[in-house]
C-alpha cells in the first residue's frame, strides 16, 4: 500500500503523521514532535537577548516542562508527549565538523544533547524518535569523510529499539534539500552518490534499509523534473515551517493566516511526484530575535 506522510509544525516543534507505518495491530496514524535542544544554562544562551534575560518580557512563553535541554526536561517531555498522543520527536541533529572551536553562539554538545538524553532516558520506550540532519551553516555536511562522520551517529541512534522505522526503513532526514544540492556542486550525480552511500552505510551497520526523506519548502510542487526526484534515492520530502510572507508589525496576525497558508501548501503539494509531509504550525512568533518575518 502507498504510504501516506502528514506533518506538523509547532515554533520549534512538528509534527508527523504517518499512515500504513507499523504492523497491523500499532496505530495507523503517527504525531510527531520536532524536537529543537538549542536551550541550555550555560551563558551566552538563547535566554539572553542583547545581555538581558528576555524571560522576563515573556513570561508567557517559559515552557512548564523545564527551562533548559537536560536530562530531568527529557523525561518529563516523553512522558507528557506520549501521554497526550505524540508517537515520536523528530530531533534535530548539527553537524560539528566545520564549527569554529569554542563559538560563542553555535554550541553543538548543547544543541546536540537532545539526542543523548532521549537514548538515555528511562522513558525511551514510551514513543519513538529519528534524526534530523542540519545542514545549514555553519554545520555544513559536504565531504565523504563528513556524512561518513555523521553516518555514525545516525546508525548509533537507529539500533536504539526506540527508533522510528516505516514499514520496517529506519527513517532519516536531511533538513535542507537545497543545501544539500548545493553542497554537493548542485550535480544530481554526486548527490545521488551521497544518497547511496548512507544506503549502504544502513546496510553495511546491519540497521537495515533506509527511508530519507528531505527539507524541501515553499508552495511549488515537487515534479519529475526536479532534482529531487531524479537523484532516484530520495524517498519523500518533509517541510519545518512556512510563514506567510506577511509584513512584520508589532502585533500578531491572527492564527487562521499561519494555518491557511500551511492549508494551501498541503494542497498545491498533495500531487508532488514523491510523497510530501505536511506541517502543522501551532504559532510563529521571533521576537525578541531579529527576524524579519512577520
Amino acid at each position: 500500500m502507498k504510504e501516506t506522510f502528514v506533518l506538523s509544525i509547532f515554533l520549534f516543534s512538528q509534527l508527523f503523521i504517518s499512515g500504513k507505518a507499523y504492523a497491523q495491530e500499532e496505530p495507523s496514524i503517527l504525531v510527531g514532535v520536532e524536537y529543537f535542544s538549542g536551550w541550555w544554562e550555560p551563558s551566552p544562551n538563547k535566554w539572553e537577548r542583547g545581555g538581558k534575560d528576555w524571560r522576563t518580557q515573556y513570561p508567557e512563553r517559559i515552557p512548564l516542562l523545564g527551562e533548559y535541554n537536560s536530562q530531568e526536561t527529557m523525561d518529563k517531555e516523553i512522558d507528557v508527549a506520549a501521554t497526550h498522543g505524540i508517537d515520536f520527536f523528530s530531533i534535530l541533529w548539527y553537524y560539528p565538523g566545520h564549527v569554529k572551536h569554542n563559538s560563542r553562539t553555535d554550541r553543538c554538545e548543547f544543541l546536540n544533547a537532545g539526542l543523548k538524553h532521549f537514548m538515555n532516558s528511562p522513558n525511551s520506550g514510551r514513543m519513538k524518535f529519528m534524526v534530523e540532519l542540519c545542514n545549514h551553516a555553519p554545520f555544513s555536511i559536504i565531504s565523504d569523510t563528513d556524512w561518513d562522520r555523521c553516518m555514525a551517529v545516525c546508525v548509533e541512534a537507529m539500533k536504539h529499539p526506540s527508533y522510528l522505522r516505516i514499514d520496517g526503513k529506519a527513517v532519516l532526514k536531511i533538513h535542507g534539500a537545497h543545501q544539500f544540492y548545493l553542497d554537493n556542486g548542485s550535480s544530481i550525480d554526486r548527490s545521488r552518490q551521497v544518497l547511496k552511500r548512507l544506503r549502504q552505510k544502513g546496510l553495511d551497520s546491519g540497521v537495515g534499509e533506509l527511508l530519507i526523506m528531505v527539507g524541501a519548502y515553499g508552495v511549488n510542487p515537487i515534479t519529475d523534473k526536479d532534482v529531487f526526484v531524479r537523484m532516484g534515492e530520495v524517498d519523500g520530502t518533509m517541510q519545518y515551517m512556512d510563514a506567510t510572507g506577511l509584513p512584520q508589525k508589532e502585533t500578531d496576525y491572527p492564527y487562521e493566516d499561519l494555518a491557511g497558508r500551511a492549508d494551501q501548501v498541503r494542497h498545491i503539494r498533495e500531487k508532488d511526484a514523491i510523497p510530501y509531509v505536511p506541517y502543522f504550525p501551532d504559532g510563529w512568533n521571533p521576537k525578541p530575535w531579529r527576524e524579519p518575518r512577520e
